[in-house]
């Protein structure tokens, strides 16, 4: 069989594309991809025995140069749902991975089975193993096709160990992917004021939206609070979701039983309240719990934006969340009513189509209360609506880059492509008294990023949730470095009774980013009841712009 290949570079993007190039219909680049399939496949079947002797060849290489190194394993630790996602991702690609039998001391920290995985080096996947595990930063070639890191610590918010000793037999006593069954037996719950859930499991706010799809009514503790334990007083953190009796008293026993249940088989820490009044801390009638409404996000989707971001968002909802979203065309957005939805979601694109209308629309909704999540570059499009103020962008050490340097004219594109970020992990640094930084385990937490925009941190400074500290792998020039040296990563913006929660990178990165979802959770959960409080510059502004011509 002769199988004839013509190139053809690009898609149609439609139905048909014309310009001073090309003249094609959509039919063409179909028939490109059959022709380069089957090109491809004949190719692979009279090369076979090339093909399979170079394939046992390379792993072959893998396990002697794995066999060569003094490390034996990479240990990764963290929550038991980020070391359970990581296990379930590498048994994907065929790389094993296991849990040790009971405690185990790394660093001077002591780690449960759940919170540790064990990733022996000495396999045939070895090769693929490191290029996610290793933090590299410098490359032979920093021009990429697409990202330059799949850093898996990362991708999971978990901290990487390297083992240059034995492996003891205790350490690989299960597959990482062994769970233990959990006890399911029901207490009594008829005496209870409540449940109080963990939120810094990644499951946590799925639980919280198969509650609300269940008309529960749920709160959030915006502070730590004492509840008695078995091992004595036990602190809830900040972020809790609190399941209180009296709101939902006439369904009590099936919605406590179904939450019990449900956080037990997803492996989050859950408790039962005893009574309203706490040992210590804010008490369960105080205001301290906001009252959460169940979550209607709207994602805007469609030609002006960015179909990788807006899909990955929706998978988020649609597959981690399980959470019914109404999809709408961002060109038909004029038809639709915003205050039926808790939040509105702009995906990262140019959304070019709208008008002073769509604009408008936006402006009526935020001040009547509404939120708008903004990913990336829809960030842009609303401070060009001047719907968000344009700070003035972080000053960058004109010494340091290489503006002033004569580059000669056929460099510009390479140059141009040197200075883009085509995807790597940065280390953020957070408030984590923000009910917007709820959830994770600690201040400081990985995100990824695809694009070189830096955003200037807000004016409020109550309204800054996280910023860039420095590079943790992936290609990254030193100018963008600097640049994005302590600029805003995460913040909220008051609008008339509303806010803007904007995100600079996209935080559930096409499914597999998981280290920072919990921003995009928190901000559809609790971000319609988050108030950002004035600035103490801006309430002094306003009390003297009142204080003019009166006594008291």
């Amino acid at each position: 069989m002769t199988v004839q290949v013509r190139s053809l570079t690009r898609s149609t993007r439609g139905l048909k594309l014309k310009n001073d190039r090309t003249d094609r219909h959509f039919r063409d680049t179909v028939a490109n991809q059959v022709r380069t399939s089957l090109s491809s496949l004949k190719a692979a079947n009279d090369r076979r025995k090339d093909l399979v002797q170079f394939q046992t060849g390379f792993y072959e290489q893998s396990l002697a140069t794995a066999k060569d190194l003094p490390q034996t394993a990479y240990l990764l630790t963290g929550t038991s749902s980020r070391t359970a996602a990581a296990a379930l991702l590498l048994s994907r690609h065929q790389i094993r991975s296991f849990r040790p039998d009971g405690q185990v001391l790394v660093d001077g920290q002591r780690f449960l089975p759940q919170e540790i995985l064990v990733i022996p080096t000495e396999q045939p996947e070895f090769v693929f193993l490191k290029s996610m595990m290793e933090p590299l930063q410098d490359f032979r070639e920093n021009i990429f096709y697409d990202v330059s890191t799949w850093h898996v610590p990362s991708a999971f918010d978990l901290t990487m160990h390297r083992c240059e000793s034995d492996l003891p037999e205790s350490w690989l006593a299960a597959p990482g992917l062994t769970r233990n069954e959990p006890d399911l037996s029901l207490p009594d719950f008829e005496t209870a004021a409540g449940l109080v859930f963990s939120p810094t499991e990644l499951a946590a706010p799925s639980l919280a939206t198969a509650l609300q799809q269940a008309s529960a009514h749920l709160r959030v503790a915006t502070e730590s609070f004492f509840n008695p334990g078995e091992s004595g007083l036990e602190v809830w953190p900040l972020g809790s979701y609190v399941l209180l009796k009296q709101p939902n008293e006439k369904r009590w026993k099936n919605l406590a039983s179904q939450a019990w249940r449900q956080a037990k088989q997803r492996g989050i820490s859950v408790a039962i309240i005893a009574s309203s009044m706490t040992p210590k801390g804010p008490d369960m009638g105080s205001g301290s719990l906001l009252a959460l409404p169940t979550a209607k996000p709207l994602l805007l989707v469609g030609q002006g934006t960015r179909s990788y971001s807006a899909g990955a968002l929706w998978h988020h909802l649609d597959t981690r969340l399980k959470l019914p979203a109404t999809l709408v065309d961002d060109q038909r957005l004029g038809n639709v009513k915003l205050d039926e939805f808790t939040c509105v979601i702009m995906p990262e694109g140019s959304y070019s189509s709208w008008s002073e209308a769509e604009i408008q629309q936006l402006k009526d909704y935020l001040r009547s209360g509404g939120t708008l999540i903004a990913v990336a570059s829809a960030i842009r499009r609303l401070q060009q609506s001047e719907l968000l103020p344009r700070e003035e962008e972080p000053e960058v050490n004109a010494s340091s880059t290489s503006q002033s340097e004569v580059r000669p004219f056929g460099n510009a594109r390479q140059d141009r492509a040197l200075e883009s970020i085509a995807g790597a992990f940065l280390s953020a640094k957070m408030d984590a008294t923000h009910p917007l930084a709820y959830g994770f385990p600690d201040d400081r937490v990985p995100l990824f990023r695809d694009h070189s925009m830096r955003f200037a941190k807000p004016s409020n400074s109550y309204g800054l949730v996280a910023s860039y500290q420095s590079v943790i792998a992936g290609y990254v020039s030193k100018r963008n470095r600097q640049r994005l040296q302590s600029s805003a990563a995460v913040w909220a913006e008051n609008v008339g009774s509303g806010r803007i929660i904007c995100l600079a990178d996209n935080p559930v990165f096409r499914g597999y980013v998981r280290s920072s979802e919990r921003f995009l959770t928190n901000a559809i959960l609790l971000g319609p009841v988050v108030q950002i409080p004035s600035s103490p510059t801006e309430e002094q502004a306003s009390s003297e712009g009142h204080g003019h011509g009166h006594n008291h």
